[in-house]
C-alpha cells in the first residue's frame, strides 16, 4: 500500500480560521487574503539552533561557533500568515528583517548571512531565509505554529533550515542542497487588524477517548546524515501521519504531569532503521537476504500540529469523528529532520514496553535520581519542546542514533530500505503505524546522501524482500500475533543446483517484549545440513547465537545474558544454513524469554521437507490466547 503523495516543503500546520500578520509593522494585506482575521505585531525575536558537530560532519563551520543565536528583528518589517477556512496556509507575504548574523564555512570558502530577512517562500508553506543581498541560504519547513489569542503571540518552532542550492554552490557542495544544517524558531506579539473576521467558534475541545485509536504513517522524507566518523555514518529522517479511528490519542509532553486519559504523560513514540537487500555472495543466482543495519533510539513525541483539519496544534492528536467539537477529515502531524535528530527527545529503547506503549518517566533515562523532574533542565532561557529537557547532548556521534557502517551502504547488487514506525499506545493496527521507502546512499562531496527511489509502502520492510500477500514459489512471509506482541517471518529457498537448497530466515520483532531467545527448524529424517550461520545487529562474536545440529532440528539459542542476546522488539535477526531437502510449507518454533515454562510460539514458514514444528496451532491465532499454544521447551 502506497501512501498519498503530498509537497515535501510544505508541511502542513494549523492555526484555525484565522490570517496571522507578525511581527512589527507588517504590510498591508493582500486583496487575496479574504476576510478572515488579521494579526500584527511586535517584539519579535528569532533562535537558530546549530549542531557543531553536525555541522563538522559536513565540514562546515560556524562563525560564531555557538549553538544558537538569538536575534531581534528589526523595523519597520513584518510578514502575513494566514489561515483561510479550515487549513493554516502558512506565510503568504511580507518578511522579518534580523539585526546581526553569522558566517557559514566549508574548505576555504566562506557565506556571510548578515542582515538576514525571513520571508515568504514560493510555497505559501515554507520560509526563505535570505541575505542582505537577497540571496536564497536556506528553506525553512515542517514548521509547528501556534497561536495564542489570550497572550497575544505567535510562535512558529521545529522549523528545518534546509541548505538551498545556491548556498550549497557557494560552499563548493552540491550535495548539501536539501540537508538540514540547523533549526529556527521565532516568536512576536500579534494582534487582530483591523476589519479582520472572528476565528471560527468551535473545533477540538472535548476530547473522546472511548473508541478505536487508529494512527496511520503516511510519509517518511528528508532521510539524510547527521554524523559522520571513523568509518560509520548516522541516518535521521523526517515523518508525517495522520488521525483515524474513533478515539483521540494523547500526546502529551514527557514530565507533563498526569492527564486523561491514563493519568500519566503518555504519548506515541517514533523509531527508525535501516535495511539492505543483496546477494549473500558475488555467484550468479546467489540466494539474497535482508539485514538490519542499524537503528535508532525511542523518539518521544510531545507536541501534535493537528494540521489539515480544524484543530489547533495540541497535546491530543484530534480523531475525524465529526460532529460536536471534531472534524470529519483527519489531522496529520509531522516531525521534521531536525526536530527528530533533538538529543533532548531520544532515550533507550530498552525504557518501552513496545506492545502496551507503556514508559515511566521516573527512573528513566532522562529522570535517573526519580525526582520527577528531567536531569537536563536549563536553568535559563525558554524551554524548546515543554518538557524541561534542554541541556542533553550526544555523548558522541553515534550516541542513541542510527549509526551504520559505511562498507555496509557500498554492498555490490544490493538495495536499500529505510522504515520507520510510531508506536501507539492502544492503537488497532500496527501495520499501518510503520512504513517504508527504498533509498540510494552515495557519497557525494564527502557526504553520504539518501535520495528516496520509492513512495511510501505500509508496513514492514520485509515486504521488499517477499511480499505477504503473495510470496513467489519458495518463500514465505507470515504475521504471528501472539496476543502480547507481533512478529513477522520471511522465509526463501534458493536451489544451489547441486541438490542443496539454501534456507534463509529473517524474524523481525515487532512489539513483542517478551523477546525470542530461540529459533528451531525442524528437519525431516536423514537431512543433511551445513553452512549454519547467524546475524544480529551488534557484529560482535561473544553476542552470537548458538547453533546447534541435530538429527531432527537446527537449533540457534541466544547465550547469556539472554536478556540482552535475545530477540527484542523493534529488531530483526538473520538465521540461514544449507539442507539436501527441497523446501515445503511447514512451521518453525521460536522459544520465547521471559516466560515460565518457555513459550513455544509456532510461525508458519517454509522448511526443508516441509517439516513442522513441536509448537502446535490450536486456533490460527485467532483468538490471541498465548494460554493455548504448545508450552514445551524448545
Amino acid at each position: 500500500m502506497t501512501a498519498r503523495a503530498r509537497p515535501r516543503d510544505g508541511r502542513r500546520v494549523q492555526a484555525g480560521a484565522l490570517i496571522v500578520a507578525a511581527v512589527l509593522a507588517a504590510p498591508a494585506p493582500s486583496a487575496a487574503l479574504g476576510s478572515a482575521g488579521v494579526l500584527v505585531g511586535d517584539a519579535a525575536r528569532t533562535r537558530l539552533r546549530f549542531d557543531p558537530a553536525l555541522l563538522a560532519s559536513f565540514g562546515v563551520a560556524l562563525d560564531p561557533p555557538v549553538e544558537q543565536l538569538d536575534l531581534d528583528a528589526i523595523a519597520p518589517s513584518g510578514f502575513v500568515v494566514r489561515a483561510a477556512g479550515r487549513d493554516f496556509e502558512g506565510i503568504v507575504s511580507g518578511g522579518v528583517r534580523h539585526a546581526g548574523g553569522f558566517t557559514l564555512r566549508r574548505h576555504g570558502r566562506s557565506v556571510a548571512v548578515a542582515g538576514f530577512e525571513i520571508r515568504a517562500g514560493a510555497e505559501a508553506r515554507v520560509l526563505e531565509i535570505v541575505d542582505a543581498h537577497g540571496h536564497r541560504i536556506f528553506t525553512g519547513g515542517q514548521m509547528h505554529f501556534d497561536y495564542d489569542p489570550r497572550s497575544g503571540r505567535v510562535r512558529l518552532s521545529e522549523v528545518d533550515l534546509r541548505a538551498t542550492p545556491e548556498l550549497a554552490a557557494r560552499l563548493g557542495a552540491p550535495a548539501l542542497a536539501g540537508i538540514v544544517l540547523g533549526r529556527l524558531e521565532l516568536e512576536a506579539a500579534a494582534r487582530p487588524l483591523e476589519g479582520a473576521g472572528e476565528k471560527v467558534a468551535g473545533g477540538c475541545t472535548d476530547p473522546v477517548w472511548e473508541g478505536a485509536v487508529d494512527v496511520r504513517l503516511i510519509d517518511l522524507f528528508g532521510v539524510q546524515q547527521v554524523a559522520r566518523d571513523s568509518g560509520a555514518v548516522a541516518v535521521t529522517l523526517a515523518t508525517e501521519l495522520e488521525s483515524g479511528g474513533t478515539a483521540d490519542v494523547p500526546w502529551r509532553r514527557k514530565f507533563g504531569g498526569p492527564f486523561p486519559p491514563y493519568d500519566n504523560d503518555q504519548h506515541p513514540y517514533l523509531v527508525w532503521a535501516l535495511y539492505r537487500i543483496a546477494p549473500l555472495s558475488p555467484a550468479p543466482g546467489a540466494p539474497t537476504a535482508i539485514e538490519m543495519l542499524g537503528q535508532s533510539a525511542l523518539k518521544h513525541a510531545f507536541f501534535a500540529t493537528n494540521a489539515d483539519c480544524f484543530c489547533q496544534g495540541d497535546q491530543i492528536l484530534w480523531a475525524p469523528l465529526g460532529g460536536g467539537t471534531h472534524d470529519t477529515v483527519p489531522c496529520t502531524d509531522v516531525y521534521g529532520t531536525g526536530s527528530n535528530n533533538d538529543p533532548n527527545a531520544l532515550g533507550p529503547r530498552d525504557e518501552l514496553e513496545a506492545h502496551s506503549g507503556l514508559w515511566t518517566s521516573s527512573g528513566s533515562f532522562f529522570d535517573q535520581d526519580s525526582d520527577g523532574v528531567c536531569d537536563w533542565d536549563r536553568t535559563a532561557g525558554p524551554d524548546t519542546n515543554g518538557d524541561d529537557c534542554d541541556e542533553l547532548g550526544f555523548s558522541g556521534p553515534f550516541d542513541r542514533r542510527l549509526a551504520v557502517l559505511e562498507s555496509d551502504l557500498a554492498t555490490a547488487d544490493a538495495t536499500y530500505a529505510i522504515d520507520a514506525w510510531y508506536v501507539v499506545r492502544g492503537d488497532v493496527d500496527i501495520f499501518d503505524t510503520m512504513g517504508w521507502r527504498q533509498v540510494a546512499p552515495a557519497l557525494v562531496d564527502e557526504i553520504w546522501t539518501f535520495p528516496l527511489e520509492t513512495g511510501l509502502a505500509e508496513g514492514s520492510p520485509l515486504e521488499a524482500w517477499v511480499p505477504s500477500a503473495a510470496p513467489p514459489a519458495g518463500s514465505s512471509h507470515e504475521h504471528v500475533d501472539t496476543g502480547v506482541g507481533h512478529l513477522s517471518l520471511a522465509a526463501r529457498a534458493t536451489d544451489l543446483g547441486d541438490g542443496s537448497f539454501h534456507y534463509e530466515y529473517a524474524l523481525a520483532n515487532h512489539d513483542f517484549d517478551r523477546k525470542v531467545k530461540s529459533f528451531r527448524v525442524p528437519l525431516p529424517p536423514g537431512a543433511i545440513v551445513s553452512n549454519a550461520a547467524f546475524r544480529d545487529l551488534d557484529g560482535s562474536a561473544g553476542s552470537d547465537w548458538t547453533i546447534t545440529i541435530g538429527s531432527g532440528a537446527v537449533v540457534f539459542e541466544a547465550p547469556g545474558p539472554i536478556d540482552a542476546t535475545a530477540l527484542d522488539w523493534g529488531t530483526l535477526f538473520n538465521f540461514r544454513f544449507d539442507a539436501d531437502a527441497a523446501p515445503a510449507a511447514g512451521s518453525v518454533d521460536l522459544g520465547a524469554h521471559e516466560e515460565t515454562p518457555t513459550l513455544l510460539v509456532p510461525a508458519p514458514a517454509i522448511t526443508p521437507g516441509g517439516a513442522l514444528g513441536a509448537a502446535l496451532f490450536f486456533d490460527d491465532f485467532e483468538s490471541g490466547a498465548a494460554a493455548r499454544w504448545s508450552a514445551a521447551a524448545p
